[in-house]
């Protein structure tokens, strides 16, 4: 991203779908979480926070696909419990008439301006951590794999609607793939907002707990 791009220009709000699981994937219920630029809806109940600023955007869309239940910690899977999340980005085109683009705020051409979604997944890289099987060394480097290696999925669907919904007769999504390595920690702002950030020159292993990276981080 170049220096001085300001994502809170295009990117106007996003969701998040989650399923709370208990142990041995079973749902326990289902919600949603929306985050815009002038308040939010966390697990139930109006929030304080504000989509204001790149670290916030990047932060929401870097949110692991799994955590633990206490909605903080990634985790590699759901056996013992946690959250399932999916989460949107609804942005506004980067490109397209001049008109359409900040600093214009007249909510009709802001919003009949071209949009679209991105499904943003960060998952851990598939790898079998069955503990039965193989050797000691070979559960040591699944495990530790698992735990510092993550795919970054961008999915694009277009054109958005004003429902917020995808048009069905539109073009097939697109989705850009790659691999992210380091540990998923947690920071949080001046703010006391928190992002989600992947740190590459931090690397966990078989015998460290994740946690400790996110309370250090959060500390």
């Amino acid at each position: 991203m170049r220096s001085g791009f300001d994502l809170t220009n295009y990117v106007f709000a996003i969701t998040n779908y989650w399923t709370e699981f208990s142990s041995f994937n079973n749902i326990v219920k289902q919600g949603a979480n929306g985050y815009t630029a002038t308040g939010t809806y966390y697990y139930g109940s109006a929030s304080d926070f504000r989509m204001t600023n790149n670290a916030q955007i990047i932060g929401l869309l870097s949110t692991p696909e799994f955590q633990t239940l206490n909605r903080i910690t990634p985790t590699n899977n759901l056996m013992s419990g946690g959250y399932s999340n999916h989460v949107y980005a609804y942005v506004h085109a980067l490109s397209g008439p001049a008109n359409e683009k900040p600093p214009q705020d007249n909510p009709i051409l802001v919003g009949d301006s071209f949009a679209y979604r991105i499904l943003a997944v960060n998952s851990p890289v598939a790898m079998d951590t069955n503990l039965f099987g193989f050797s000691a060394a070979q559960q040591v480097y699944n495990s530790e794999l698992a735990a510092n290696l993550h795919e970054l999925r961008l999915t694009f669907a277009w054109p958005l609607r004003p429902n917020g919904l995808v048009s069905g007769d539109g073009p097939v999504p697109q989705t850009q793939r790659t691999l992210v390595a380091g540990t998923i920690v947690v920071v949080t702002t001046d703010t006391g907002s928190r992002s989600i950030i992947t740190s590459p020159n931090r690397l966990t292993t078989s015998r460290e707990n994740p946690a400790n990276h996110i309370a250090s981080a959060c500390g």
